[in-house]
């Protein structure tokens, strides 16, 4: 009995401290607006479209010309999609409609409490939902997506049929490897610690993350995938993208490790918009190909 007695306690103590670590590290901080299309003299149409769960994402239709694919561009963590301005800016006078989202918990859009690349992957799900009520089941549609975001886009194109292009930028290939580097720079053991915390996490939200992990999916994906990542990106390393390309279909994968950048940094590089239009062009042209 009174083993019990202390081992309640202590079990309860350990609880509430993963909790409380993971609200500090593994919750979105609150990411609100600060500007939107116009401030740049882009048209757009601010939207509203649910998801399973009952909740509604927030998102801005940008229109390009009216048989113009869809691109629906994807943001990363703690961000909306304001951040994903330059992309308005660069492929918007090309002809492409645009459909840019706020992840659940992220920006204007409604909360969820298991916020992952699975919650992403959700988002996308409906997004390609709306893009075809809104445009036609046969609506040409291309993802865009950026970090734990371009993990969302390779496996929101493997559970979803008809997408045509896929475009990634830092993507993530598997959570825990993103998350434990944290830990592991710390110099925080693995055992048992960390362990430990991901093991409740996923019996706190039920989430299993080999199961959700692009990698484990991207072998799905019928669409062309073009994974970018920076060769200095210190948040996901460019070991997941390599991860990826291992895993996908090789006739129809492929990557671009970019000298210099690191993790997010590719809104003035000309050679990275000219490589991402050049893919674009060639997998999801505005004028389709006869």
């Amino acid at each position: 009995m009174t083993f019990y007695l202390l081992i309640v306690p202590v079990l309860l103590f350990l609880w509430f401290a993963l909790d409380r670590l993971v609200q500090k590290h593994y919750r979105p901080k609150p990411t609100p607006h600060s500007t939107d299309p116009e401030a740049f003299g882009i048209p757009f149409e601010s939207v509203r479209f649910p998801t399973e769960d009952g909740g509604s994402l927030h998102g801005w239709w940008i229109p390009g010309k009216n048989d113009a694919p869809v691109l629906i561009l994807i943001h990363g963590w703690e961000n909306n999609a304001e951040r994903l301005m330059g992309y308005f800016r660069e492929l918007q006078p090309l002809g492409y409609n645009l459909l840019a989202f706020d992840a659940r918990s992220h920006g204007d859009s409604s909360y969820t409490v298991k916020t992952s690349v699975w919650s992403y992957t959700e988002d996308t799900l409906a997004a390609v939902r709306y893009v075809r009520d809104r445009n036609g089941d046969d609506a040409r549609i291309g993802l865009v997506g950026f970090s734990i975001g371009g993990g969302a886009a390779i496996n929101a194109a493997a559970h979803t049929a008809g997408i045509q292009t896929v475009l990634t930028v830092g993507a993530v290939a598997h959570p825990l490897e993103v998350m434990r580097l944290t830990f592991d720079r710390k110099g925080i053991p693995y055992v048992p610690l960390v362990w430990m915390l991901f093991k409740y996490l996923e019996l706190r939200y039920r989430i299993r993350f080999d199961r959700i992990a692009p990698v484990r999916h991207i072998g799905k994906v019928q669409a062309p995938i073009f994974l970018i990542h920076g060769e200095n990106d210190c948040i996901v390393l460019p070991d997941q993208s390599r991860q990826l390309l291992e895993a996908g279909d090789p006739d129809s994968t492929r990557i671009w490790i970019a000298p210099g950048l690191g993790h997010g940094e590719w809104n003035n590089m000309p050679l990275f918009w000219a490589r991402v239009t050049e893919f674009l062009e060639e997998t999801v042209p505005v004028i389709p190909q006869l």
